[in-house]
């Protein structure tokens, strides 16, 4: 029986693919994608909206500053079938998870502001992906999604501190729901 799993184990790992690539998700939103398993059946890692800001605004009475970060991380299973030689129709699911965090400070109005929010949510993964070559792949899908977000705003003015929660419900498809990814493929190439 141990022989059997080695062997039920090497073949799996003989027929592995991998995909690596850019994956575009609306218009400022981008991220890195992997996927691997097999032709039919695939884990997804997605690392996106990594991003940050710091900005300084002076003016003869006020200085401002601003700064934000943010980063997404999205893990899932999708499910492939093929419908042409080099088109293939997915569908799957992902368990979406990301954190953003913004400040901003006046100075002339003694004023700061802290935000930080998170969010966990699930989508619904519906797709194509069209192989280019046996190197390359691209595919587009959309994905609706339903998240819950929790977060805190602290502001301090003047000596004094005010704390606000934040929660919400958000549901349905915009436009960072509609993604483009072109993948490096290597592993198995059939």
């Amino acid at each position: 029986m141990v022989i059997m799993h080695f062997y039920t184990f090497a073949q799996d790992s003989n027929s592995a693919i991998h995909e690596f690539g850019l994956n575009l998700s609306g218009p400022h939103t981008f991220g890195i994608r992997y996927r691997a398993g097999s032709e039919n059946s695939l884990l997804r890692l997605t690392l996106s909206s990594i991003e940050g800001s710091d900005q300084n605004s002076k003016a003869a009475t006020n200085t401002s500053k601003f700064g934000s970060a943010g980063i997404a991380f999205n893990i899932g299973f999708e499910k492939r079938r093929l419908i042409s030689d080099n088109l293939s129709l997915y569908i799957g699911s992902d368990l979406l998870s990301s954190y953003g965090s913004n400040t901003a400070n006046y100075d002339n109005l003694s004023q700061k502001s802290d935000t930080w929010t998170l969010s966990e949510g699930l989508g619904l993964v519906l797709g194509f992906v069209y192989r280019i070559n046996s190197d390359l792949d691209i595919s587009a899908e959309v994905l609706p999604s339903i998240s819950y977000s929790y977060g805190k705003t602290t502001t301090s003015s003047n000596g004094g501190n005010t704390s606000q929660t934040n929660t919400g419900f958000n549901y349905g498809l915009g436009d960072t729901g509609a993604n483009l990814t072109l993948s490096f493929r290597f592993g198995n190439k059939k």
